[in-house]
């Protein structure tokens, strides 16, 4: 390594330290609040999702985007098409709105074709429009699946207690630094600068992909 790649380099290991501190904070956080994912929440308990799913404009307005950017392979409501083509997409009834938000806040969707992979990438759509396509999605089965985490806080979180709970449920596939590992799920620390805590409280909280869902009962 030449003394010119060292600055670079001391660089992205600090912003590695960074990512997984504040991950493991995270982590904490999000497993340790009672986040009001159930439909036994009180109103003043909803989460963001259940909020937005009550404002009778916000669903019109998802239910339009709806149609001209999802229904196409999940159906007019949302429950799905199945066939062989490139248009083929999951029921997402009762997915829950931390889901639906995670998916659009990481670009990962709309997408074109059913039968790409599903990537990160930058939003395709604006932050209103996230509110209405998940204010929509949410609308058409309240209360199910787990809604949007609040992670505010989650700087003073216990870091010791997130290690713990990222060692025993997520280092196996991520790596015990979430480097990643050969055999296991892409390098999840890639996008250092650009990961933020609630991206990480909602990918625990809905299980996208292959990654299992962890719920109060299963990390605390």
């Amino acid at each position: 390594m030449s003394a010119d790649t060292l600055p670079s380099a001391a660089g992205r290991v600090r912003r590695a330290v960074r990512w997984l501190l504040g991950a493991f904070a995270v982590v904490s956080i999000a497993i340790g609040l009672n986040l009001a994912f159930g439909p036994s929440a009180t109103a003043q308990e909803q989460g963001l999702g259940a909020q937005w799913a009550q404002d009778d404009a916000l669903v019109e307005r998802g239910a339009q985007l709806f149609g001209a950017n999802c229904a196409l392979c999940h159906g007019e409501r949302g429950r799905g098409l199945v066939n062989d083509g490139p248009s083929s997409g999951p029921s997402l009834i009762g997915v829950g709105a931390a889901s639906v938000d995670f998916m659009l806040r990481t670009g990962r969707m709309p997408m074109d074709n059913a039968r790409h992979r599903l990537e990160r990438s930058d939003p395709h759509v604006s932050d209103d429009e996230r509110r209405a396509l998940v204010a929509f999605v949410e609308s058409l089965a309240p209360g199910d699946g787990p809604d949007i985490p609040d992670v505010d806080g989650w700087e003073q979180a216990d870091l010791s207690h997130g290690l713990e709970l990222f060692t025993r449920n997520c280092a196996a596939c991520h790596g015990p630094t979430a480097q990643g590992i050969a055999v296991g799920q892409r390098d999840v620390s890639s996008t250092l600068d650009v990961v933020a805590p609630i991206e990480i409280a909602e990918a625990i909280r809905s299980g996208p992909g292959v990654m299992p869902r962890f719920l109060d009962d299963t990390m605390d």
